[in-house]
Parts: structure tokens; C-alpha cells; sequence
């Protein structure tokens, strides 16, 4: 049925190699088990004539297979390479070669896999993290094993947009392994995912307070779960991250104060403001969008206590607290 097994090279598309060999696209598609693309290395089979594959199925017989791909099962049957010419029996399973069919669209891939650039598979040369977009500041979406291949989709600035088992993400692509021949070949990313939140300082003082454990016992305590930064009553507040309101008002330990649920399992309290916060619960908010003044208030039966004029900033992630200095920008 076919007279060669062509091994993908860089900057190949199945339209380029069907016409070298004088076919049409569809017959190569009709003859091998294709995905969305093509890989550099990977193998296909050149069909000796323009046509199809098929694979018998349970109790099927060759009068319906012709009728399926409209064609005269004469056609099917004295095609030599089918080897049906003594009236032998169909086999499950068993190949033959449709002449001059075309592929069912529920066997194209892809629509457009015809002009697709053949794109390499590359290796992990080591445990490696996999990110949302080209940078670290993306987020994590999973970790990959040394060995494990990966065919790679675009790339950019340093980085490769790469098919794995968790969807289409991007790895480093110092982490891989693969020719330089290959990756140039490999085409620029044109659809990069838009830009993570950016983290904003959430007002103008000075870290009076930081996190973790203090000298200060405040209600029989001595674990900071947050930031106090001091100023001025008055002093505007800013959310520290896009995000919704969760809860604004009288909070208890707080006084006044505002809650956001941000992206990524990111929550942020703003306590001791001033007075009743502007926004509302259900509201969104952008990142640096004024949200509250500084103030000193609190509620004392839920806990609460302040000895002057601060934000209490508290970052959850994924309920757990953690210290905002580690996701705040170093310049305010």
C-alpha cells in the first residue's frame, strides 16, 4: 500500500510532503493516525496512490465499506495491495486501501493541520516546574520528570509553549533538550496569555510592624499574621491586587475594614481604616483602586486593638496567612 515511511523534518507541513510525492493532502491524512500536529522525527506512511485507509470493523462487510466512502467495491477488491483478488475473507482489523476516497471529516484532526509547521518533541533534561504563560511571574500550573517528552507548540523570549498532559503550557526552554535546528524552526507565539495581576503597595507609611512573631503581646498573643504599616488618620488605602469585595464594613477584631478574594487563592484584609469603606461587598476592584483611609479603629470584643493610626495588612493564600513583603514590588 505504500512506498515509503517519511520521517518529519524542521519546517515540514503535510502540504509540502503530499506534493512531493505527487498527493493529495487527504491521502496522507487518510493513511496515518494524526494528531493536531505534526512532530519533527515522527514517522508517516506515503500511500503508493491518492485514497484512504480504512480498518475492518465487527461483522463488516466490503459492500458497505464502499458504500461508506462512495466508491465501487470493485475498486477495493482487485486494488492488489488489499490482496482480496481470490475472494478471500475480511478480516477484524485488517487494512485496506480505498483508491481515490476521501477521509471522513470526522477523521481530519484539524482543520487547518494541512500548513501546520512540523514542530519538534523535545526532552526534560530535568524535574521541571510548568508555567501559564513565558515567565515566573506566571503562574504554576504543574511539574514535569526528567525524560518525560513534550511536543512544543511556539515559543518566545526564551521560552517554549509546549503540549503536556495538563493542556498547552510554557516551560524554560534551558529545562529541555532538543537541537538547535529544531526550536529555530519551532514558529513565535502569537497568542501569549495576557498579563498576571500586579501586586500594588497598599498604602504610604512605614512597616511599623512586620510579620511573623513580636515582642508585643496584643490580647495574649505574640504572632503577627500580617503587616502594620503606620501614617497619618487619612491616609488613602489601595487594594493590593485586582479582586471582589468579600466584606466591607465593621469587621470583628478590625473596626473598619475591607476584605478581597484575589486570583490564584489570594485574599487580603485591610484593617483599622478610618470609617465606613467606599466599596461594597460584591464589588470588583482593580489593583491600586483607592478603598479606604487609615484610621485606628477597632473592635475590641472581637480581639482587636491599635495604639495609632496604621493599616493591619493581612495576605492569605489558600487560607493560609503569609507575609505581604514577599509578593509586594520592592519600590513603593
Amino acid at each position: 500500500m505504500f512506498v515509503d515511511a517519511y520521517v518529519i523534518q524542521p519546517h515540514d507541513t503535510l502540504r509540502a510532503i503530499a506534493t512531493r510525492y505527487g498527493l493529495r493532502v487527504e491521502s496522507l491524512v487518510g493513511s496515518n493516525t494524526l494528531g493536531a500536529w505534526i512532530a519533527i522525527g515522527d514517522t508517516i506512511r506515503i500511500p503508493r496512490r491518492d485514497g484512504v485507509v480504512h480498518t475492518v470493523a465487527v461483522e463488516e462487510t466490503l459492500n458497505q465499506i464502499a458504500q461508506a466512502y462512495q466508491v465501487d467495491a470493485a475498486m477495493i477488491r482487485t486494488y492488489a495491495p488489499n490482496q482480496l483478488d481470490r475472494g478471500q475473507a475480511l478480516r477484524l482489523g485488517q487494512e485496506l486501501f480505498i483508491p481515490e476516497a476521501l477521509v471522513p471529516v470526522n477523521r481530519w484532526p484539524h482543520r487547518d493541520l494541512a500548513d501546520r509547521a512540523a514542530t519538534p518533541m523535545v526532552v526534560v533534561q530535568r524535574d521541571a516546574r510548568l508555567w501559564s504563560g513565558p515567565g515566573t511571574v506566571y503562574t504554576r500550573s504543574a511539574t514535569v520528570q526528567r525524560g518525560v517528552q513534550l511536543r512544543v507548540v511556539a515559543q518566545h523570549d526564551g521560552w517554549l509553549q509546549v503540549q503536556a498532559d495538563v493542556g498547552i503550557v510554557w516551560i524554560e526552554q534551558q529545562q529541555i533538550q532538543a537541537s538547535v535546528g529544531e526550536i529555530e524552526s519551532v514558529p513565535e507565539a502569537t497568542d501569549l496569555p495576557p498579563e498576571p495581576p500586579t501586586w500594588f503597595w497598599p498604602t504610604i507609611g512605614a512597616v511599623s510592624s512586620p510579620f511573623g512573631h513580636r515582642a508585643l503581646t496584643v490580647n495574649g498573643g505574640t504572632f503577627h499574621n500580617g503587616i502594620d504599616i503606620a501614617n497619618r488618620e487619612g491616609t488613602p488605602i489601595y487594594a493590593i491586587r485586582r479582586g471582589t469585595v468579600i466584606e466591607a464594613g465593621w469587621c470583628r477584631g478590625f473596626g473598619y475594614c475591607v476584605k478581597l478574594q484575589h486570583d490564584d487563592g489570594f485574599a487580603s484584609t485591610y484593617g483599622h481604616m478610618m470609617s465606613q469603606p467606599p466599596v461594597v461587598t460584591g464589588q470588583w476592584v482593580d489593583g491600586g483602586e483607592p478603598i479606604g483611609l487609615m484610621g485606628t479603629t477597632y473592635d475590641a470584643a472581637g480581639g482587636g486593638y491599635s495604639t495609632g493610626p496604621h493599616l493591619h495588612l493581612t495576605l492569605k493564600a489558600d487560607g493560609q496567612a503569609v507575609d505581604p513583603l514577599r509578593w509586594l514590588p520592592s519600590s513603593r
